[in-house]
């Protein structure tokens, strides 16, 4: 699957191609991607069963068939992420009973018939804004399928981040070993990580694995010592080279898109267009607009 960092660099590449001449940054990325996520979301949910494509396409958002224990009242706190309620079963004996939607302005008259008052074997609910409210009241389980919102997306990047250090000094007493992921402390920025490789007592190896935020070339790092093997003291390392202002993708802050690769090219159509718009591109919107177009009827 495509990653955020292979769609950012296509958007770019097709925007440049189309006579963009403004600048599409991660900030850009991380605005518009998500609302290009909803907006294909929403396409696909509008055609929803209708072809078995479709299905397959929102397969990754369906939920597991999730247990679900019903309140003393009747309701049920529904979870934040549901967009819609695919099924609601009720077991009693080994035997799976449907439990009916009803919309609100029908409620009060099953709740009041004769013929359609709702049992345990003919249970029903009514969707509110961040409950189910179960009818009888009396069921005390059901098992829910929902399709799920999808995820925002985001585009990782740190700027300022370690790009390379030098003046190692190995400091005394450290337990040998390597060590990952260790958190490098001091100096002006934040987040560093590296894989520390200690031998004969002192620090022999550090490389940097996760560059960090706001450093600047010259300060003096080190790590405690309860992260590389719990003894030793005095190591230390200098940062000899940022990053820059220049963005650098960080695939560990990066929330990657639950889309497949059969659809970025749906999503990066839905972000021109918004990014054409935004810049007032004529160009870039027609552009955008004609292969969006083109996407949605293969």
């Amino acid at each position: 699957m495509a990653t955020v960092s292979e769609i950012y660099d296509l958007i770019k590449y097709k925007a440049t191609k189309a006579g963009f001449n403004g600048t599409f940054s991660p900030v850009d990325f991380n605005l518009l991607f998500p609302r290009a996520e909803i907006k294909l979301f929403n396409r696909l949910y509008s055609d929803y069963y209708k072809t078995q494509l479709i299905s397959d396409s929102l397969a990754p958002f369906f939920s597991d068939a999730t247990a679900i224990v019903v309140g003393g009242t009747g309701q049920y706190t529904y979870p934040t992420d549901l967009f819609h309620i695919d099924s609601l079963t009720h077991t009693i004996s080994g035997i799976q009973y449907a439990v009916m939607r009803v919309e609100k302005d029908r409620l009060a008259n099953h709740l009041s018939s004769a013929i359609e008052a709702p049992s345990l074997k003919f249970p029903i609910y009514t969707q509110y804004s961040t409950v189910l409210q179960f009818y009888p009241t009396t069921l005390a389980t059901a098992t829910l399928v929902y399709l799920k919102k999808p995820r925002t997306s985001v585009y990782g990047y740190t700027l300022n981040g370690i790009t390379a250090t030098n003046t190692l000094v190995a400091g005394t007493l450290y337990t040998n070993g390597t060590y990952t992921s260790v958190p490098l402390t001091g100096g002006t920025g934040t987040g560093a990580r590296a894989t520390v490789v200690v031998s004969g007592a002192g620090v022999f190896s550090v490389t940097v694995t996760t560059s960090g935020n706001g450093y600047v070339v010259g300060d003096v790092l080190s790590a405690s010592a309860v992260n590389i093997g719990g003894t030793g003291s005095g190591f230390t390392i200098r940062v000899s080279q940022v990053s820059g202002n220049r963005p650098v993708y960080n695939p560990t802050t990066s929330v990657q898109t639950q889309f497949s690769d059969y659809e970025i090219d749906e999503l990066v159509y839905y972000v021109l267009e918004d990014l054409a718009m935004n810049n007032r591109d004529q160009m870039l919107q027609q552009f955008s607009q004609v292969q969006a177009k083109d996407e949605r009827l293969m």
